[in-house]
């Protein structure tokens, strides 16, 4: 989880430099990763998560509950990124808003990311 400090908006590590491990109910798969509508999506959740895999912020598969009980007394603007439990969605963006944990899909179209309900695009979780 990266947290804010607030006093000079830099980013602070929270817990550990990777995740941890938690024990994964039998029935959930190690992902749920869809099929890829072409090479081009296939290259880009592939540099993605390898990325994300290096990060600090991610968690992998993780259910919407544990991950906001996990940011649920931390700073506002701390988040993590989990892998969706939404079989046509492949990340999902958790981060503690001002009413609480709050959970918003990353969606991936044409090549590009965008946060579920806004308009704006981005080619890269990072930059």
């Amino acid at each position: 989880m990266v947290q804010h400090n607030d006093t000079d908006h830099t980013v602070a590590r929270q817990g550990p430099s990777k995740p941890a491990e938690s024990p994964k109910p039998s029935s959930v798969p190690s992902t749920h990763f869809h099929p890829f509508r072409d090479q081009k999506e296939c290259e880009l959740i592939t540099q993605t998560v390898d990325y994300l895999k290096h990060s600090g912020f991610y968690w992998g598969p993780l259910e919407v509950d544990e991950a906001h009980a996990r940011l649920a007394r931390l700073p506002l603007g701390t988040f993590l990124i989990r892998d969706s439990m939404q079989a046509n969605v492949f990340f999902t963006l958790s981060y503690q808003a001002p009413d609480g944990p709050t959970s918003v899909r990353v969606l991936i179209k044409d090549g590009v990311f965008s946060l579920a309900g806004s308009k704006h695009t981005f080619s890269c979780l990072f930059g």
